[in-house]
């Protein structure tokens, strides 16, 4: 099995969608079409699934979450362990770990996200997003790279 784990600001919620598409509302609420579908496609291509790793994980965000996945055609990829537990002052790169100790079945994962907490470890299957313009054609590039190496 093939998991990205993904944050949702500064990869699909980014700067250019909320000057496009907000005409009211907080900042990093609207997916932006392209990185939706740029993600999309790999996750067909690769055969692989989502796991959430962003605050949108948490309870309060679950509705508007599932809404804009299913809007954006990305609900269908989610794994059904579907987000990465909270570790309380815990860096992501742990919250990471403890969800692939769960899962033995991933043969490969990519972590795609607009910050760097992750472990040593993770960092080859890392890819850092431009958090005002999200999920672009050169990350979509270097996931396909990544893609190749093996764990």
């Amino acid at each position: 099995m093939k998991v990205i784990f993904l944050d949702i600001d500064g990869v699909f919620c980014t700067l250019r969608s909320h000057f496009a598409y907000a005409k009211k509302g907080g900042l990093m609420c609207h997916f932006d079409p392209t990185c939706c579908r740029l993600i999309k496609k790999l996750l067909e291509l690769h055969n692989a699934k989502i796991v959430v790793s962003s605050v949108w994980r948490y309870d309060h965000h679950k509705v508007e979450l599932f809404a804009k996945l299913k809007k954006h055609n990305l609900f269908q990829f989610l794994h059904e362990d579907w987000r990465t537990s909270d570790l309380f002052n815990k860096i992501r790169g742990e919250e990471v770990k403890e969800w692939l100790s769960r899962h033995p079945e991933v043969e490969k994962y990519i972590i795609i996200d607009d910050d760097s907490d992750f472990l040593e470890e993770q960092k080859p299957f890392f890819i850092k997003t431009n958090g005002r313009e999200g999920f672009g054609a050169e990350n979509f590039q270097l996931f396909e790279k990544l893609m190749e190496i093996k764990l």
